[in-house]
């Protein structure tokens, strides 16, 4: 393994448990303080700023997770499925956490003007289970791929 991508799966490694650990903390935290994330006004809240920190995590995690497996399939020159799967999955993750970001807000301004959000926060936690799957699988593989070496 060459030093850039013996780098590259480190900070991935390290990565994945920083984001799974921020987006658990992001699911607990959401409906804690409904009442004050991501309201129009000119300065974030102390949990506001958590919550964008995490979802920097996790939106870095994406972007080296998905490297690095494309990577792996670019060296191997690997037409495994499993691989081209965990890509695809990957890929629609990363997807999936811009809609969670638009979820958010909008159970932030519905749930500010009295409205029902209860489809909201069912599609949302859908999305978080879809991305902590992902978080599960990158581990393991790289948890897979430390042991072999």
């Amino acid at each position: 393994m060459n030093k850039k991508r013996k780098i590259l799966f480190q900070s991935t490694f390290i990565l994945n448990k920083f984001s799974m650990i921020s987006m658990i903390f992001i699911m607990l935290l959401i409906p804690l303080f409904r009442e004050q994330i991501f309201i129009y006004r000119d300065t974030f809240s102390r949990i506001e700023i958590a919550i964008l920190l995490g979802l920097l995590l996790i939106f870095l995690f994406h972007i080296f997770s998905l490297i690095l497996v494309y990577t792996s399939i670019l060296e191997l020159n690997s037409s495994d499925f499993g691989k081209w799967t965990l890509l695809t999955f990957g890929i629609f993750s990363l997807l999936l956490f811009f809609a969670e970001k638009v979820m958010i807000d909008e159970i932030a301004h519905e749930y500010v003007a009295g409205w029902p959000v209860i489809g909201e926060w069912i599609i949302l936690y859908l999305f978080f289970s879809i991305q902590l799957i992902y978080h599960l699988l990158v581990f393991f593989q790289l948890k897979n791929s430390s042991t072999k070496k």
